[in-house]
């Protein structure tokens, strides 16, 4: 079940380069992560959340592709949306946009929701679930 589709902007700064002069490939996993940060916290789910109620989500898995070169000063815009087909584990999947619209990055990540006292992967919360669905 897909969800509605999530918006996160970012400027690219000299910070993100590396000696290519382009954004190296580890900053695009900070790039991917912030934006899910972002969500959950617009969700209500952020770390204030998963610290009093002991359980969030956790990465499994990733696996990004990279099509298009980011340089420094650039827009983009990281598109991600959920893909729900198990209840204790789902998938992201994510992209990065050039302000051109041209597809700089995909990426899908496998994702549990996790009991943090227990360490043991539990179903999602029906309200989260209902918060990200495409209604």
């Amino acid at each position: 079940m897909k969800s509605k589709i999530f918006y996160y902007n970012i400027q690219i700064h000299e910070r993100h380069l590396d000696v290519f002069a382009h954004v190296n490939n580890s900053v695009y996993m900070q790039f991917y992560e912030e934006a899910r940060w972002d969500i959950l916290n617009i969700l209500g789910y952020g770390l204030d959340y998963i610290q009093k109620n002991k359980q969030g989500p956790v990465l499994l898995e990733s696996h990004i592709s990279f099509k298009k070169e980011l340089v420094n000063r650039e827009k983009i815009q990281i598109e991600t949306y959920f893909d729900f087909n198990e209840s204790k584990i789902f998938k992201i999947k994510q992209r990065i946009l050039k302000e051109s619209g041209i597809v700089s990055s995909e990426a899908e990540f496998v994702v549990g929701y996790l009991n943090l006292l227990e360490r043991k992967l539990i179903a999602l919360p029906q309200d989260w679930l209902d918060k990200v669905h495409d209604n």
